[in-house]
């Protein structure tokens, strides 16, 4: 199908976002002695449905290790096949010290564009590199891209899965 079609279709897909983790996060904060917490905010940007933004659980750096690590932060955003190609899952990395004061770290926008023209539904990795930050800052995500058959088959999934235990 050409992209032209493609740009106009009303085939609804489902986009499923996790962060998973920050590494090299040893120089986000000028006062290291000061303790804070990471968040990453995600949202999408561009024209098309509204969808909500999504706020991960603040987490504190480890003291041992420059990584920050979330479990089971997966957000869904519910998208059409035409909104795929003018769309972009933006990601910002908030700091907030001890005193609650929040600080914008950095930020990266992700295309949606190149998870529809690859056709390929598997779950794809990302190591994103945040914009605007002196420091090597990486953000790792999953994505999960859906279509409505694909969607149909895991909640019929899930449902066995459930009655089987």
């Amino acid at each position: 199908m050409s992209t032209l079609i493609k740009g106009r279709s009303s085939s609804p897909r489902l986009l499923r976002c996790q962060v998973e983790r920050i590494t090299h996060a040893t120089n986000v904060s000028c006062f290291s002695s000061l303790p804070h917490r990471l968040l990453v905010i995600t949202k999408l940007r561009g024209y098309g449905t509204k969808n909500r933004s999504f706020e991960t659980t603040r987490l504190p750096q480890s003291s041992t290790t420059d990584i920050v690590l979330w479990d089971h932060e997966i957000y869904d955003f519910h998208l059409t096949e035409a909104e795929m190609f003018t769309r972009v899952l933006e990601f910002v990395v908030v700091q907030v010290n001890c005193v609650g004061v929040e600080s914008i770290v950095g930020s990266a926008k992700l295309p949606l564009s190149e998870f529809e023209m690859t056709g390929d539904r598997t779950i794809h990795s990302k190591h994103l590199r945040l914009d605007h930050i002196e420091a090597d800052l990486r953000l790792h995500i999953n994505i999960d891209l859906w279509n409505e058959n694909d969607e149909a088959a895991a909640i019929e999934n899930d449902v066995w899965e459930h009655e089987r235990y």
